[in-house]
């Protein structure tokens, strides 16, 4: 493995790319078929009525070898329903991931204040992907205990060059997400703004990923 993709929706691009493939309950297939990890959650967007069907599938899927992680869940104050409902949603998926000890991929739009209530019931780890936050709520997030992961933005948002320069390597993950774009792309633009050699991305993430999703 040379380059550690955090969240995706799509298969492997780049030769030595480990990814973690967001996937859906109820698709049809069985992770184990997959020939790559993934993570099964109740993304907030996506929640169904008041969300117990979900989770009666989230809880018979995620014993499978390939599930590797919770996710993507979360809060979003933009888009989905109600945030009571989706509060209630995300409490019991952490209670899910701390009986199964899964890690956990969270979604969060301008919902970082309410997610600070959730994180000292996360025991398991735990990342936030897709970080577009400012430096004082990274702080925050990495003082709570979890990882920050960057992508696309990276590209258009020099505003968050500052947030990854203050996020240390073994807090750090890099991702697509939706985007046409290659991890290695992302890791050197990434590699750039910190003053580092690819390399020492590469390494770090890859020790990153085997703690927290080993």
């Amino acid at each position: 493995m040379q380059y550690i993709n955090l969240h995706t929706h799509r298969k492997p691009q780049v030769e030595g790319e480990w990814c973690i493939r967001n996937g859906y309950t109820g698709a049809g297939y069985s992770p184990d078929d997959l020939p790559y990890s993934i993570s099964l959650g109740i993304h907030p967007w996506l929640i169904k009525e008041n969300g117990e069907k979900q989770l009666q599938a989230l809880s018979a899927s995620i014993h499978h070898r390939n599930v590797v992680a919770i996710g993507e869940c979360g809060l979003d104050r933009l888009r989905g329903p109600e945030i009571k409902l989706q509060k209630m949603l995300l409490e019991a998926q952490i209670d899910l991931a701390n009986t199964t000890q899964k890690p956990m991929i969270f979604h969060l739009v301008r919902s970082y204040s309410d997610f600070l209530e959730f994180t000292r019931q996360i025991n398991v780890p735990w990342v936030i992907h897709g970080f577009q936050g400012n430096l004082a709520e990274a702080r925050k997030m990495l003082d709570r205990g979890g990882c920050l992961s960057f992508g696309y933005r990276l590209f258009i948002n020099s505003i968050l060059h500052e947030t990854l320069r203050f996020v240390p390597n073994d807090r750090l993950y890099l991702e697509t997400d939706v985007r046409a774009l290659k991890i290695d792309a992302v890791y050197r633009h990434a590699a750039s703004i910190k003053a580092l050699h690819s390399s020492l991305l590469q390494e770090s993430l890859l020790s990153n990923a085997r703690r927290d999703f080993a």
